[in-house]
């Protein structure tokens, strides 16, 4: 019977899915930038490409360091260089979020002295409207 409880417990273990983050930026941002993974039919005049990346770590499987996530990158880093260029916001976004699955999570929690890299990019098009 306990072989039987812990095959399951292992199996629930290794089948244990990842969870996708999402940022939806508050109502004044979206007001004042425009930005979007498409084009825009607006005219505009092209600033060039801006490519950001924030790097970070996970400790004991679970506690992030640095916010090397989808809400750090968009909420601070990526207004801060739109503020920078001048830019009325962003086209063609593209992002990649290192991403571990709980089982990955809950081995490196277990070896707690082995961090988990994560990091976060964002490539983009700068834009002002004319």
């Amino acid at each position: 019977m306990k072989h039987i409880i812990l095959a399951g417990l292992c199996l629930s273990l290794l089948s244990a899915c990842s969870v996708q983050n999402m940022y939806a930026y508050p109502e004044d941002v979206q007001n004042k930038y425009v930005i979007t993974t498409g084009d825009t039919d607006r005219s505009y005049e092209s600033l060039g490409y801006i490519q950001i990346t924030k790097t970070g770590a996970t400790l004991f499987g679970f506690w992030d360091v640095n916010d090397a996530d989808l809400e750090g990158m968009f909420s601070e880093a990526l207004l801060t260089e739109i503020d920078k260029a001048g830019a009325d916001g962003v086209i063609n976004l593209h992002f990649h979020e290192t991403q571990y699955t709980d089982t990955t999570r809950s081995i490196f929690a277990v070896l707690f002295v082995i961090p988990l890299p994560r990091s976060v990019t964002v490539t983009a098009e700068l834009v002002k409207f004319k």
